[in-house]
């Protein structure tokens, strides 16, 4: 099985972000970081620092890095440190140079967090610090083994983590050097920690045998689901021209009640950037272990994905996998999915107005009604009155930022209801038809 952030044997963090789909790198990386990588730079300056090095300029010489419970930072230098070996492609980019320096680590835990920062520098953007890469070893010096490297952020003091998954008791190797810019930096400083980390519980729809049950419905009434501690059961699909990371994927099932029929899938939407909220991508199959029969990934974060699925066959199960596309855990982990009868048809959450806080939808309804929620997080309550003003639902709870909440409104009588929602002891209604 697998984890959040898993490379070959051990797992990657990486911190970049994509503002159009199109501009996806392999990676996951930024327009920005792909310009600034993407150049091949002069590796002239580079000779001069060659020779004296540190003492742990080969890996014969690593500096042992204790195993804590969290990060707690050693301090390191790569001035005067020589190339080892050459620089490997990381994150989809490969430095014209690698000076190196090595330590090790004896791994205490099965998931073990690599983190290296780079001592920041003066310019802006900043070329004068390092811009830190590293790349992660089993083996000994004389035999090693690359398992993975990352070199997923921008210069100015910035950090790499990854995580990977560890023997107890084995010795790994690491090394660390930077992306040349053409020109030597002036601080040469770094810091860099090991630590154990404690995975979640995987989520029970994890994998396709725990897959969980949606209803179809004749509209788009989506639930919310996490993906926190999800692991990979299949490898990324190539979908629309792209391939996501597939390290988080949860399982989903329907019985279909017509031959035509559509999923949707929603990200969370939050305030980070476009490869930290949940950028869904959708995949079908005929079966658990059968064959892929269509996929999604046509929107960028927080965005809904629709997948329309014809030539079904009526009272069969069908399957669907949901992930985020990019190999950090999204945040908020959270993706509301539904499926719909038919298609052809609109299944997006409608968006709210410019000053309005919530939405409520379909509008008319007739079992379920979804209440979508843009303000301000807090405790709050939400209240069903019906013409005479008689209370006919209440649900009281922590309302948060960009979520959606889920109304069953299949045994109230139909007419016209007011629906009203206080939070923070701020009260606002709106109008509710139920069919």
């Amino acid at each position: 099985m697998k984890h959040l952030y898993i490379f070959a044997a051990a797992a990657l963090l990486s911190t970049a972000s994509a503002t159009a789909q199109s501009t996806k790198h392999p990676s996951g990386a930024s327009p920005e970081l792909v310009q600034l990588k993407s150049t091949p730079r002069s590796a002239d300056w580079a000779i001069g620092l060659r020779g004296g090095g540190p003492a742990n300029d080969e890996c014969a010489g690593a500096i042992t890095v204790p195993v804590n419970g969290d990060c707690v930072a050693v301090s390191g230098t790569l001035a005067g440190a020589t190339e080892s070996q050459p620089a490997s492609q990381c994150s989809g980019f490969t430095s014209s140079v690698a000076n190196d320096v090595w330590f090790s680590f004896v791994a205490t835990s099965t998931t073990t967090a690599i983190s290296v920062t780079g001592g920041a520098g003066t310019t802006d953007p900043d070329t004068t610090g390092i811009d830190p890469v590293f790349e992660l070893f089993t083996g000994t010096c004389g035999s090693l083994t690359a398992v993975g490297c990352v070199d997923a952020t921008l210069p100015a003091g910035t950090t790499e983590t990854a995580q990977a998954t560890t023997v107890i008791g084995t010795t790994y190797y690491y090394r660390v050097y930077y992306w040349a810019y053409g020109g030597a930096p002036t601080n040469f400083d770094f810091t860099t920690c090991v630590y154990a980390v404690t995975l979640p519980d995987p989520p029970a729809n994890d994998d396709c045998a725990g897959a969980t049950v949606v209803t179809p419905l004749a509209f788009c009434g989506p639930l919310n689901y996490s993906g926190v501690g999800a692991t990979q059961s299949l490898p990324g699909v190539v979908c629309n021209g792209f391939t996501g990371n597939a390290n988080d994927d949860i399982w989903f099932s329907f019985v279909a009640t017509q031959t035509t029929m559509t999923i949707g899938a929603t990200g969370a939407a939050g305030p980070g950037a476009d490869n930290v909220v949940y950028d869904a991508v959708v995949e079908a199959f005929d079966a658990c272990g059968g064959t892929s029969i269509g996929c999604a990934d046509a929107t960028l974060s927080a965005e809904t994905e629709s997948l329309e699925l014809t030539g079904l066959t009526v009272g069969n199960t069908y399957f669907f996998r949901v992930y985020h596309y990019y190999t950090p855990a999204a945040d908020p982990f959270v993706v509301a999915v539904c499926v719909v009868e038919g298609g052809g048809i609109s299944i997006s959450v409608p968006e709210l107005a410019a000053g309005q806080e919530w939405v409520l939808y379909p509008n008319p309804a007739a079992n379920s009604v979804s209440l979508s929620y843009a303000g301000a997080t807090g405790m709050g309550s939400i209240e069903l009155f019906d013409v005479s003003g008689r209370l006919a639902l209440a649900q009281r709870g922590t309302l948060t930022t960009n979520t959606t909440q889920q109304l069953n409104v299949e045994n109230l009588a139909p007419g016209a209801y007011t629906v009203r929602l206080t939070v923070n002891g701020q009260r606002t209604e709106q109008r509710l038809v139920i069919e």
